[in-house]
């Protein structure tokens, strides 16, 4: 295969081809493609003729868990199991089979995640055969094994680097559970010199760092980072124990600050990404924006180091389990797994907020699952948003 590879395929949910471009997704009608596909040179095209209702006939995204290994030890991992493997790794050969299969069935766009996806041995070698399929790659890494021998490499097969930052100095390494903080200083400034484009560094909101975000966002300026994402934290993992009353006050911990920081951030010249924030989907072709919100089932799979495919990567349960990617046809279990159906019918209008056309993460159906242990439990009561408060209180608070 060759580099620069174009994947395009005939969605039949739009009735349109689809195709992937500097990280976002295009419609092309019918009468145009002639045209386009002859002033292509290097191109794979699937044309589908059959989906699930209500949704694409494959997905577009997968993330792929190349590894359960990891140098650290965060106190909010979401991955570390007692009751699996974690140093299963995929081999080599595992994953390049699993990418000519995601290339066959035309899906787009791939995560790399772990543990710590760099831990695995051969993963440049798999990220440059990536790249010469076609796909869109993402790379999500807690960024200490970043280094000169590599950042070129990463810089030109990922679209897309994100690098965990919980908190800074002596702080994060209490979180990260290592005394790495002078090595992790060290790799952002080495990516900083190699101007990765389109690197976001990710922080999840916790008790601890909850009133230090100012600080952060300082560190974040200094050594030139221009993307910020504050994500809510997920009760599963090392921190499945804890209950949407205690992180609900974590939550208004922030909200307090939220104002003052984005100003503070816009000044630095920091874009930043907050889940406390709702933006309005303008996108008419979606009717439901909760598929946005929660892709899983509609536009998402998640195959762990095992080649077990799930929904989501936070949505893991055995009871979630969707079946093997080494045993079982991908095609068939995305039009016909009852997982994946039931999750294509928790729409805003159900489980959110009746017609809201704003994309809010509480709504996730991760983090509901993760707070409730309900798939089809009702959105998290978004703390300025009286609608939701009303409706959904009793569910989390209890009665008054």
């Amino acid at each position: 295969m060759n580099m620069n590879k174009i994947i395009i395929r005939y969605e039949p949910y739009y009735r349109c081809y689809m195709v992937m471009d500097e990280g976002e997704y295009y419609l092309i009608k019918r009468e145009y493609i002639t045209e386009i596909l002859s002033e292509l040179e290097n191109y794979y095209l699937v044309e589908y003729e059959e989906h699930p209702p209500g949704t694409l006939s494959m997905p577009v995204k997968v993330q792929l868990q190349v590894t359960r290994k990891c140098n650290l030890r965060c106190l909010t991992c979401a991955v570390a199991d007692p009751n699996k493997n974690n140093k299963a790794q995929m081999s080599s050969s595992q994953a390049e089979c699993i990418l000519e299969e995601l290339y066959r069935y035309a899906i787009f766009h791939i995560e790399w995640s772990g543990g710590e996806p760099l831990t695995h041995p051969n993963f440049i070698d798999l990220s440059e055969y990536a790249y010469r399929c076609g796909f869109h790659q993402d790379l999500l890494t807690n960024g200490l094994l970043i280094s000169e021998k590599n950042v070129e490499a990463i810089k030109k097969y990922c679209f897309r680097t994100q690098v965990s930052l919980d908190d800074v100095s002596t702080a994060y390494e209490d979180i990260v559970g290592r005394r790495v903080w002078s090595q992790i200083n060290r790799v952002f400034n080495l990516i900083k010199e190699a101007d990765i484009a389109n690197l976001i560094v990710a922080t999840v909101l916790q008790k601890s760092n909850a009133e230090r975000m100012h600080d952060i966002l300082k560190y974040l300026s200094s050594v030139g980072i221009k993307h910020w994402r504050i994500s809510p934290l997920v009760p599963i993992g090392r921190s499945k124990k804890i209950t949407w009353k205690e992180y609900s006050e974590t939550i208004d911990t922030l909200r307090q600050t939220w104002p003052e920081l984005k100003d503070r951030a816009n000044d630095l010249g920091v874009k930043i990404n907050c889940f406390l924030e709702k933006s309005e989907c303008e996108d008419l072709t979606i009717d439901d924006v909760g598929k946005i919100v929660s892709p899983g089932g509609y536009s998402y799979l998640y195959i762990t180091s095992e080649s077990s495919i799930y929904p989501f990567p936070f949505l893991t349960n055995p009871i979630l389990y969707i079946g093997n990617f080494s045993k079982e046809n991908l095609r068939n279990m995305w039009l016909y797994s009852s997982v994946l159906n039931f999750l294509r019918e928790q729409t805003y209008k159900n489980t959110g907020c009746g017609n809201c056309r704003f994309e809010c993460s509480f709504h996730e159906r991760a983090l509901v699952y993760g707070f409730t242990g309900l798939l089809d439990g009702p959105a998290l009561p978004h703390p300025e948003c009286n609608f939701s408060i009303q409706k959904n209180k009793e569910v989390y608070y209890g009665k008054d």
